[in-house]
């Protein structure tokens, strides 16, 4: 995306699902651990860039 003359900005997700990536979590929020297991994982990158010529 072109954000002015100068600047340019790209985003970028990726979703995964890893078998061997254990996430644990707490369902009711007392700090015990209720189940652990593979989830669904996102990767956000944000990159912004500037670029002049003389």
């Amino acid at each position: 995306m072109k954000v002015n003359k100068y600047i340019t900005a790209t985003l970028a997700t990726q979703l995964i699902y890893d078998d061997n990536t254990i996430i644990a979590v707490d369902n009711n929020s007392d700090g015990i651990i209720d189940e652990a297991g593979p989830r669904t994982q996102f990767k956000e990158v944000l990159g912004v860039g500037f670029s002049y010529k003389f």
